[in-house]
C-alpha cells in the first residue's frame, strides 16, 4: 500500500465526472493530472480549478508514474482507455473506477474489465458511485459516496485521502452490489424521464419505479450483490437523485427518447458512448437477468421494447396494467 499523504493522481479521462473528481483531489493538496480528449471542453476558468490540477493532452503524460490512476469514461470505451492507460501505471497503484455502466456484448462491469485485462490487479482496484451528478460538486454541493473495494485497506484508503466535509465517503466491502447500483440507476433514470414524458401520474411512475428496481435488485442478488448495499447511497441514494432531478444527462435521455423515439439512435451511436450510458445499460440488463434465471422483468422489458422497437410506451403501459397476474406477483 502507498504510504505517502500527498499522491500524484491521474484521472482519465476530463469529462464532467472527471473533472469533478480533479476538484475533490486538489482540495485535498494531491497533485492531479487530467487526460482531455479532443472533445472535451476545458473548463478550469469556468468551474476555477487549482494550479495543482495539470491538463494533459498525452495520455502517457498523464499516467506514468502517478500512485492512483481514476477511470471515470463512459463504460463503452472503458477497456480501450483501460489498457493504454494499464501500459504506463507502475506496478504498485492503486486504480479507482468512477464509471457506471455495463459493458455491451460481455455485460462485464468496469472492474470485471479491468481484471479481465490483468488478473493481478483485483487487489489494487475499488469503485466509486453514489448520489452524484458532477455539476452539484463542482458547485460545492454537500453529498456523500461510495467506495468499495474487494480489498478494504484499499477502500479505506482512499476515502481518507479524498473525503472532505462537503464529500463524504463510504468505504464498503460489496463491490459488485455498488457497481451494479452505479449501472442500473441509470436505467432507471431513463425510465423516470419517459415516464413523466408521457405525463404519467406521480402514484403510477412511483408504482413502475418500484417495480423496476425490484427487478433490478433481484438481478444484482443473483449475481452476487449483498441486500444491505440497496439501502445505501449507491442504490437508494442515486436513484432518488436521478429520479427527481432532471439535471440527470439520463432523464434528459428518457425525454428524448419518447419525444423523438429516433433518438434513441444517437444514443446508441458508437462514436458518442458519452451521450447517456442508461441506454446502453439495458441490453447489458436483460441479458443478466437471463443468465440470473429470471425469466419475468416486466418493466426491464417494456424500456427494452420502448428503445429498441416501435411498441408505443403508453400501449406497452396500458397492456402491462390489465394484466392482473402481473400486478398480483
Amino acid at each position: 500500500m502507498i504510504s505517502k499523504e500527498q499522491l500524484n493522481l491521474a484521472v482519465v479521462p476530463g469529462g464532467s465526472m472527471g473533472q469533478a473528481i480533479a476538484l475533490i483531489a486538489a482540495q485535498k493538496g494531491h497533485n492531479v493530472r487530467v487526460y482531455r480528449r479532443a472533445h472535451e471542453v476545458d473548463t478550469r476558468e469556468r468551474v476555477n480549478l487549482p494550479d495543482n490540477v495539470k491538463i494533459f493532452s498525452s495520455l502517457k503524460d498523464t499516467v506514468t508514474g502517478v500512485d492512483v490512476l481514476v477511470l471515470a469514461p463512459p463504460t463503452q470505451i472503458f477497456e480501450e482507455l483501460a489498457r493504454e492507460s494499464l501500459f504506463y501505471l507502475k506496478r504498485e497503484s492503486l486504480i479507482l473506477s468512477a464509471s457506471k455502466g455495463l459493458q455491451k456484448g460481455t455485460n462485464h462491469r468496469p472492474s470485471q474489465i479491468l481484471e479481465n485485462l490483468d488478473q493481478t490487479l483485483r487487489p489494487r482496484i475499488a469503485v466509486m458511485s453514489g448520489p452524484n451528478l458532477a455539476s452539484g460538486i463542482l458547485r460545492g454541493d454537500e453529498t456523500g459516496t461510495v467506495i468499495a473495494a474487494y480489498n478494504s485497506k484499499v477502500a479505506n484508503y482512499l476515502r481518507d485521502r479524498l473525503e472532505n466535509p462537503k464529500f463524504i465517503i463510504q468505504a464498503e466491502k460489496d463491490l459488485i452490489g455498488v457497481e451494479l447500483g452505479g449501472a442500473f440507476k441509470n436505467l432507471v433514470a431513463l425510465a423516470a424521464g419517459m415516464f413523466d414524458e408521457i405525463n404519467m401520474s406521480a402514484n403510477t411512475k412511483a408504482y413502475y419505479i418500484t417495480k423496476l428496481v425490484s427487478e433490478l435488485v433481484e438481478v444484482a442478488l443473483r449475481q452476487g450483490a449483498k441486500s444491505s448495499t440497496f439501502t445505501g447511497l449507491s442504490w437508494l441514494g442515486d436513484i432518488f437523485l436521478c429520479t427527481t432531478d432532471n439535471e440527470s444527462r439520463n432523464y434528459r435521455a428518457g425525454e428524448l427518447l419518447v419525444k423523438n423515439p429516433r433518438a434513441a439512435q444517437g444514443f446508441l451511436s458508437e462514436d458518442k458512448p458519452w451521450l447517456a450510458e442508461g441506454v446502453h445499460t439495458i441490453a447489458p440488463a436483460y441479458a443478466l437477468a437471463r443468465v440470473s434465471n429470471i425469466n419475468s422483468t416486466p418493466i426491464l422489458d417494456l424500456i427494452n421494447n420502448a428503445v429498441y422497437t416501435e411498441q408505443s410506451l403508453e400501449d406497452a403501459i396500458n397492456r402491462l396494467g390489465n394484466n392482473r397476474d402481473y400486478h398480483d406477483s
